[in-house]
């Protein structure tokens, strides 16, 4: 992200915003779970330049006998 301190991945069917400068704690985690892909594998992941939007995208192609794409828009708040 634009701000240096975050990083989003995503996996098989989330997407994460992790906090790289979050203090060492193992009673928390460092990230958080943008929620809205369960279900389907998550195919892409756009953030726009200034770092305020984030488009996700995701679908199981019909392998599991029916289609599930979706595309997600979100407005980013990352960590100050």
């Amino acid at each position: 992200m634009p701000n240096g301190r975050s990083l989003v991945c995503a996996s098989t069917d989330n997407v994460r915003m992790w906090d790289l400068q979050a203090p060492v704690d193992r009673r928390a985690v460092p990230f958080q779970i943008i929620p809205g892909h369960h279900g389907g594998c998550v195919s892409a992941v756009f953030v726009d330049c200034s770092g305020r939007y984030m488009l996700t995208m995701s679908g199981n192609r019909g392998w599991e006998g029916v289609s599930n794409n979706t595309c997600l828009g979100y407005q980013v708040t990352p960590p100050q």
